[in-house]
């Protein structure tokens, strides 16, 4: 695994979790560059759209999973705490206030709270892949696989120490409280897309690549989020667009033919590449 991060044919990986409180178990996600040109052959690769953060200064904008646990710990776990900048992240319902106990305690665990953000980007990427237009013209309802499925992943997750299986209505109210932060997260990236001034192609698949550059408060974006989209209609395999503001708040875009044109520095700052121990055997050298 270390050789192929350093040779960049892997993106990263996000460690798994063994025992966790909101997750139970949980396994490592890899990701693979599809633009290396080990690949290129084989795979017809994705245009990369990466949002730069609007915000000033290091704390970025915020994660579901920032918002999940400040909105907890701002209720002291006894509820979750509705403030104006959890709107459109959180449901906006008492109903799941008896879970902000639980979700208060990943404060303390860094590699559950990466792990439970990941696992909310890809349910949010498997919705717009699959619903993009419904989502787009409101003619979306729901998506009953995606329920049973966080249902089978989180099935494990310990609670107050015991399986969900054995605490029916909690457990219920935990994955349809997962399940409608991720419809909020694919709500606000196919806004982000749609945003975009020139952006004309048709989606038809797309992946939120993980967080990045988690600032000094896990959970804040420092410079913003990426996402990998694969067009319906004809591009250029692995054009690059990072959507920014010049100093006078007005919309730029800076396009790139492939990846390896941006600085090193950025494909990390990007997401694009993530920071991994690595043995000094393995580093890139490139």
């Amino acid at each position: 695994m270390h050789k192929l991060i350093a040779l960049r044919v892997m993106r990263g990986v996000i460690p798994g979790v063994a025992t966790s409180v909101a997750l139970g178990v949980s396994k490592s996600v890899y990701f693979i560059n599809l633009h290396h040109d080990f690949f290129q052959k084989c795979s017809s690769g994705a245009i990369v759209l990466t949002f730069v953060s609007k915000s000033s200064g290091d704390s970025g904008e915020m994660s579901e999973v920032a918002a999940i646990i400040g909105s907890a710990q701002l209720g002291k776990g006894l509820e979750f705490e509705r403030h104006k900048k959890y709107s459109g992240i959180l449901p906006d319902s008492d109903r799941f206030n008896e879970l902000a106990g639980l979700f208060s305690y990943l404060a303390k665990d860094r590699g559950s709270s990466r792990a439970l953000q990941v696992k909310l980007e890809e349910y949010a990427s498997g919705l717009l892949s699959k619903h993009w237009n419904a989502l787009e013209l409101g003619q979306f309802n729901s998506d009953d696989e995606l329920q049973v499925r966080i249902k089978k992943d989180f099935r494990k997750g310990t609670g107050s120490g015991r399986d969900f299986k054995g605490d029916g209505l909690r457990g219920e109210l935990y994955f349809e409280f997962i399940y409608v932060v991720a419809v909020l997260m694919a709500r606000r990236i196919q806004s982000l897309v749609l945003s975009v001034k020139g952006f004309s192609h048709e989606i038809a698949g797309l992946q939120i690549l993980p967080s990045f550059e988690p600032g000094p408060y896990f959970g804040r974006f420092a410079v913003g989020r990426s996402l990998l989209i694969v067009p319906g209609n004809s591009f250029r395999a692995g054009e690059c667009f990072v959507m920014n503001e010049s100093n006078l708040g007005e919309p730029t875009c800076e396009r790139f033919s492939s990846e390896k044109e941006m600085p090193e520095i950025d494909r990390y700052r990007f997401g694009l590449l993530f920071q991994v121990h690595t043995p000094t055997r393995y580093r890139y050298r490139g």
